[in-house]
């Protein structure tokens, strides 16, 4: 029996939001041979990204990596897993790894993107330097994030000017861009790029944030607010925030903070910011217990 039909039908159901149908197909088509197991890897990113279950992720990710040590992308993905649960040492899955030739542009980097979301800047502009060489077009993303880190605005610019121009709708393309253009002070074109990513992706939080800044230093308090209150990752009332807000100073101070503990990730997965943003004292709600998420 081959199990490729079951994983077809995985990706559909992932795509349309059935999660739990996809993890029963995967499951049942990484059973139908050892060689299959590295089905299982898409088991963990389900359970990771989507579901926030990070115990049963990690499991998943370790048995991928005792069994498939060819899967490169199962170290990135456990580092993920790990910076989701605040382990200190994030990036030790993924500082001695061997990729086939092919795939060195992509190893690079996503290992660069893991630096950038880590705080090591300058080890991310290190491999990202090489992906980029390599016509990597996400390390121009990820390496003009790793400049801004660095106080390099305008070389930063330059690389997120041109990944826009390659794909004007990238989304973290343009929260970035938008950061940096708000930090150099070009605040209409700031407001531009942070609307335009909201508008293509939705609820976006670090735009949100950006766009707060913004809204702040043009004196649209009450916008401020409202981009704010879309900060939770669940929908909550933003007229009773905006109807009694706490100070505009405070406001800044929260989110100031909440790209302080963001570092380098301005990604919108839940995996990658509740609990940064939790840190920085914006009240993110949590989402429901594991068990009633899998019964759903």
């Amino acid at each position: 029996k081959s199990p490729w039909q079951e994983f077809c039908l995985a990706s559909l159901e992932w795509a349309a939001g059935r999660d739990l149908e996809a993890l029963r197909l995967l499951d049942e088509g990484s059973r139908v041979s050892p060689r299959y197991y590295w089905m299982r890897y898409y088991i963990a990113e389900i359970l990771l990204r989507r579901l926030d279950l990070y115990e049963l992720a990690r499991e998943e990710i370790q048995g991928v990596i005792a069994k498939c040590p060819w899967l490169w992308e199962a170290r990135c993905l456990w580092t993920e897993n790990l910076m989701a649960v605040g382990h200190p040492d994030p990036l030790k899955a993924v500082r001695a790894v061997t990729v086939p030739e092919q795939s060195r542009a992509s190893f690079l980097a996503w290992r660069g993107a893991l630096e950038l979301w880590s705080g090591e800047y300058a080890l991310a502009v290190k491999d990202l330097d090489v992906a980029a060489s390599l016509d990597n077009p996400d390390a121009l993303c990820w390496r003009g994030g790793s400049l801004a880190m660095l106080g390099k605005l305008h070389e930063s610019k330059r690389d997120l000017d041109r990944l826009l121009t390659l794909d004007p709708h990238d989304p973290e393309g343009l929260v970035w861009r938008g950061e940096v253009n708000r930090r150099l002070g070009l605040l209409p074109e700031a407001l531009k790029d942070l609307e335009d990513v909201i508008a293509i992706s939705g609820d976006k939080p670090w735009a949100h944030v950006n766009r707060a800044l913004v809204h702040l230093e043009q004196k649209r308090l009450v916008e401020a607010y409202k981009d704010f209150a879309r900060l939770y990752l669940e929908h909550r009332d933003i007229g009773a925030i905006t109807k009694s807000p706490f100070s505009a100073a405070r406001l800044r101070e929260l989110l100031d903070a909440a790209l302080t503990m963001a570092r380098g990730c301005r990604r919108s997965d839940p995996h990658l910011n509740a609990g940064r943003m939790r840190a920085a004292g914006i009240p993110v709600p949590a989402k429901p217990e594991p068990a009633s998420r899998l019964r759903s």
